[in-house]
């Protein structure tokens, strides 16, 4: 799976959040036909936080949805990502990606205007001490892999309460 390409779309999804490292799965942990709709459709300025903790614009999205799947096209070129939205509580969204089977998954929180995006790197959680803590995620030092929903909610929640997020999307213009 091409996690790069995932958590691009939505770093606003996703840029960094599909990156090589991220959090997957062997099957998808989320039923795709209850995804949520929480964003809606547009165009969105793409900030990355940078190495100063700011944030820099890098690129202008288009976000669209039809039913339940989102698909985020960027003014760069980039492949179109399709993704779902599940609620993971606490104001936290989980974005998934599905690619040959193989679940990749994104962090968010949308509110105030914008959306923030963790990407949710493997590397990043073992650092922070969040995957010892979460038994039965296997961390193969590029991936970590999730067992099932709750510990994948679980992981995800600890990551933003421990992680700054990686990009923020606010809408293009505004």
């Amino acid at each position: 799976m091409q996690t790069v390409r995932v958590f691009r779309l939505v770093p606003l999804l996703v840029a960094a959040l599909l990156l090589a490292g991220c959090i997957v799965s062997e099957s998808p942990l989320f039923d795709a036909v209850h995804g949520i709709t929480p964003i809606a459709a547009g165009r969105y300025d793409e900030l990355m936080r940078g190495d100063d903790g700011g944030f820099e614009q890098v690129d202008t999205v288009t976000l669209a949805v039809e039913g339940n799947v989102y698909t985020l096209n960027g003014d760069d070129g980039r492949n179109p990502v399709h993704f779902t939205m599940h609620d993971a509580g606490e104001g936290l969204i989980v974005a998934m990606t599905v690619e040959d089977g193989e679940a990749g998954y994104a962090l968010l929180r949308a509110g105030d205007g914008e959306i923030l995006h963790w990407a949710a790197v493997c590397e990043v959680a073992s650092k922070l001490g969040i995957v010892e803590d979460h038994p039965g995620v296997e961390d193969d030092g590029l991936n970590c892999t999730i067992p099932d929903r709750v510990t994948l909610v679980s992981l995800m929640r600890d990551y933003a309460s421990h992680a700054q997020p990686d990009y923020r999307y606010r809408r293009a213009g505004g």
